[in-house]
């Protein structure tokens, strides 16, 4: 097991507890963050960037009619380092749409 990175799920909860969250902000970070895979038919968070981040939140406000406040991202504490590039993403995403 040397060497191996904990799934996701398992490096979202560390992040979340560390922080002190509730069980209710994991869960809703999680359906947001499953749902967000699903979208980009199941690439792993590290395998994508801005590009994907902004194709999914644009389809959230064209398709799904969601709220500017509903698509604010999560600090980027918040998401695990193997994605980085996704957390860059919604942060560029988050100032352009202020």
């Amino acid at each position: 097991m040397k060497g191996k990175q904990p799934r996701l799920r398992d490096q979202v909860h560390a992040v979340i507890r560390v922080n002190h969250y509730s069980i209710r902000t994991e869960k809703t970070y999680w359906y947001w963050i499953r749902y967000f895979i699903r979208f980009q038919q199941m690439k792993h968070p590290r395998d994508m960037g801005p590009r994907e981040v902004n194709e999914f939140l644009t389809w959230l406000a064209v398709h799904r009619n969601v709220a500017t406040a509903m698509r604010i991202c999560a600090p980027p504490k918040f998401i695990p380092s193997s994605s980085d590039k996704v957390s860059q993403g919604c942060a560029v995403h988050s100032a352009r749409s202020q």
